[in-house]
């Protein structure tokens, strides 16, 4: 089961721009991961997190958010105390 620890991974992943990770990749790896975690029981932290990187990055695909914002935030969730 994905922990929010794993998701706070892969965003500073993105953020450091050292890789092919992108917003799709992103996008792709938490419906992978996490698209079932809260029917199976999953770490309450590891739902909200992603809930959260899912909404923002809805958000910044409807241009609602502009990319600097949305890196910004991202670095915020990266920076949040982790649970797991």
């Amino acid at each position: 089961m994905t922990t929010a620890k794993e998701i706070r991974a892969m965003l500073g992943i993105l953020l450091t721009g050292k890789t092919d990770l992108d917003f799709d990749s992103l996008e792709n790896w938490l419906v992978d991961n996490t698209w079932n975690i809260r029917q199976n029981g999953g770490d309450p932290a590891a739902q909200a997190l992603a809930a959260e990187i899912q909404r923002r990055l809805a958000e910044y695909s409807s241009g609602r958010l502009p990319l600097e914002k949305i890196m910004s935030e991202f670095r915020s969730l990266v920076e949040s105390p982790v649970d797991q």
